[in-house]
Parts: C-alpha cells; sequence; structure tokens
C-alpha cells in the first residue's frame, strides 16, 4: 500500500535532493528518483505573472524522509531576481501576507506551500516566465547541522 502511494506521488512531481538528478526530465510532472533522497517535492507548479504584475508566486509539497527536524532557511529561482519565504497569517482581523525567514519541516513530514499559506513569493519575474514554460527552484534546507540544497522544475502554469 506504501509502496503505491509513493508510486502515485512520483507521477505527480518531482523528486529533488541536493545536486543534478540521475536522470533528465521532460516535464515537471516526469519524476526522477534519485536513491536515498532526504527530500521529495511534488505538485510544483508557479502561477504565470498576471496582468502585466512582476510577481508570481510558486506551490508544492515538501516531504521528508529524514529522521530529525528539518527548516527550509532559503529560496532562489531561475525564473525571477529574487525570492523569499512567504506565508498568510491574521493581523487585526485581515488576513495578510508577510515573509518569514525559515519553514518548518517535521521529520518524516510533508509541507504543503498553497495558496493562503506557505508559498514562495517571486519577485520581478523574468520576460520568460509564462505559461508553458518552467522554472528551476532551489531550496535550502538545514538539517543536521549542515545545509542541504534541492532543486526541482516547476512548470508555469495556472493550476496544478
Amino acid at each position: 500500500m506504501l509502496r503505491s502511494i509513493l508510486l502515485a506521488s512520483l507521477t505527480l512531481g518531482l523528486v529533488a535532493c541536493g545536486g543534478p538528478s540521475s536522470e533528465p526530465t521532460d516535464t515537471a510532472s516526469d519524476a526522477t528518483v534519485t536513491p536515498g533522497a532526504a527530500f521529495e517535492v511534488t505538485g510544483a507548479f508557479v502561477r504565470p505573472p498576471q496582468n502585466g504584475r512582476p510577481n508570481t508566486a510558486a506551490y508544492f509539497t515538501i516531504t521528508s524522509h529524514i529522521d530529525s527536524d528539518a527548516s527550509i532557511v532559503g529560496v532562489s529561482t531561475d525564473g525571477s531576481e529574487t525570492a523569499e519565504l512567504h506565508t498568510h497569517a491574521m493581523s487585526d482581523g485581515m488576513m495578510r501576507m508577510r515573509q518569514v525567514q525559515s519553514v518548518d519541516l517535521p521529520a518524516g513530514g510533508s509541507m504543503d506551500f498553497q495558496p493562503l499559506g506557505h508559498h514562495v513569493m517571486m519577485f520581478r519575474v523574468s520576460d520568460e516566465t509564462v505559461e508553458g514554460s518552467s522554472v528551476t527552484i532551489t531550496l535550502d534546507i538545514f538539517h543536521d547541522d549542515e545545509t542541504e540544497q534541492v532543486t526541482f522544475e516547476a512548470p508555469v502554469q495556472l493550476q496544478n
């Protein structure tokens, strides 16, 4: 049963780990499995910028396959000048977006980056960040006294 769930998850997204993957992928929906990967990213996508706005957001689910807690402490993309970790929170009776310095990822757990929750905010997106293209996203994940980079592709599309 667990194997079936894992295989289904892999067909929906990417497996990412620090360093290059062992197999090339044609699209972000193809999964590249790296044996012993500490982290797995699935369901990744970037919303196309709307109405000429220079900013957009990226969404995905990240799963930890390690026995210790971790924290996502940084992010970068090739589709924008800068990228930041953001969340939405209630403040003075209103839902507001704000930057966060890190996002906790529990040992063996998952974290959803989704609208009105945690997400990657992309600022001053490139002209190539359009529907049908893809963006390379790199997360800096701190665990066990070291920082690992997890890189994955996210298609630019209206929704996943």
